[in-house]
Formats: C-alpha cells, structure tokens, sequence
C-alpha cells in the first residue's frame, strides 16, 4: 500500500503536469517548424505523400541533396503532375522552392488536360504544410485551461471563453471532464488494485487451492482494471457514473482493507 501510494503520487505529478507539457513541446515544434522539414522526407523510390494536397516522388539522390527523375502531383483546387529530369531544394527570402529542371507539366481540369515543357521552374513549397495535427489536443492542455473552461460552462458563459489554443464548446465537456479525472483521479484505482494484490498474503501456501485463489484474485484485479476504463468513459456522460466513477475504489479500498483488518485480528 505504501508503495503504491508512491506510485499514485508519481502517476499524478507525470499524468497531469509533465506528460500535457511534453506533448505540447513536441505539437509545439510542429507547429513552428517550417518546410525545412522536406529533406529529411525525400526517399528514393518512395511516394511521400505527408504533404497536404501534394504527392512527391523522387527516383534517385545522387549527389547529396540532388534529385533525380522527380514526379510531383497536386491535388485541391487546381491538380497537376509534373516531372522533372533534376532538382534541389533552395531558399529564397525566407522562402523554399524546389528548382526543377527539364520537364514538363500537365494541368488536369475535368476532362481537358493540357501540358507544356519547361527548361528551369521554382516549385514553391511554403504553401504546403505537414498532414499532422498542428492544434493542440485536449491531453496536451494545461490543467488550468481546461478547469476554466469547465467553470465557464457552469457559469453558462461559455461564449465569453476566448483562448488561442481552445475552443470551448458544449461538445468537448464531456472530454475534458474524463481528461481531468484521467489525470487526478483515476491513480487512486493503483490502490485499489494493491489492496486487492494483499489478499494473497491471507492465504497459505500449503492450502491445497493455493493456485486457485491466485488467479482468483488475479480475475478480481483484471476485473477491477475494466470498471475503472468503462467507469472512467461514463464519467463525464452522467452524474451516476461520476458518482460510481468516484465511490467505487474508495468504497473497495475500505471493504479490502476491513477484511485484512479483522482477519489480522482473528489470526491473532
């Protein structure tokens, strides 16, 4: 129990503080990066296709940074493909393009189609952006972002919540309530799931169904685990599930920890 205790005060300090920042730090660096990100994409005989709206294709690399035989296709408001004998990657203001050389480029609209041969063009590449998620994510938001989005949807006032990182609405209540007991509370249920784990220690070895009250209590630990995940989903929905979410290790820590009481006692 004293273990486990150390345990649940760890889980929170990680769940809560330093597992949201982290994750943060890392959407964050997304978030800023620029298109520098595309050298380290390009692969040889591989379409890359982690580019919004763009789908690239190099057939060599040769030498270091140039491309060879390269296939771009563009899709959105305009589609296009265009091929290219030689590029590189260059920076102009700020500014990444992808110079290309000998090809050619054909423009697909509906059914008519219409290309045309270039000597030298720049493919500007800060118009396309990464396909990751660039807006942060409930599990990566402060604590105290997320309990004051909370206490404006008591005070029903949650057009007057104005954050950059967060729109607070009615549809995501219901999951920033599990993510704060995801982060506070449910830790609690590692003491439940120790209190459970004690009960070995009333059985002796020499009992002929030694085993079988192992995986026992082995079941009653898995089974402790699934009501605290589905316990855990119904929280946020309704006030029976906070409630049962909340009542149920306690009310099971005390029940265990009873029995371990009074059969200390009558050992004794």
């Amino acid at each position: 129990m004293a273990f486990s205790l150390i345990f649940l005060i760890f889980q929170i300090i990680i769940g809560a503080y330093l597992s949201p920042n982290s994750q943060d730090k890392a959407r964050n660096f997304i978030r800023n990066s620029n298109i520098d990100f595309f050298p380290s994409l390009f692969q040889e005989g591989k379409f890359i296709d982690v580019v919004k709206n763009l789908t690239i294709f190099i057939e060599t690399e040769k030498p270091k940074g140039v491309y060879n035989n390269i296939f771009l296709k563009e899709t959105g408001s305009k589609s296009r493909v265009i091929y290219a004998n030689k590029g590189f990657i260059k920076e102009l203001g700020n500014k990444k393009y992808l110079e290309l050389s000998n090809g050619s480029i054909v423009n697909l609209e509906g059914n008519k189609n219409n290309s045309f041969s270039f000597d030298k063009i720049d493919f500007n590449l800060t118009q396309y952006g990464s396909k990751s998620t660039t807006y942060p994510k409930i599990q990566e938001l402060t604590n105290r972002l997320l309990i004051k989005c909370l206490n404006y949807d008591k005070q029903d006032k949650l057009n007057q919540f104005k954050s950059e990182i967060l729109t607070c609405n009615k549809d995501i209540i219901t999951n920033i309530k599990e993510e704060l007991f995801k982060r506070f509370y449910k830790p609690i249920y590692l003491l439940l799931l120790s209190s459970i784990a004690c009960l070995i220690l009333f059985i002796s070895k020499e009992n002929k169904k030694f085993t079988l009250y192992k995986y026992i209590i082995f079941f009653i630990g898995i089974v402790a685990i699934i009501i605290s995940e589905i316990s855990l989903r119904y929280s946020s929905y309704n006030i029976f599930g906070q409630y049962f979410f909340i009542a149920f290790p306690v009310f099971s820590i005390f029940s265990f920890n009873l029995f371990a009481y009074v059969r200390s006692k009558k050992n004794y």
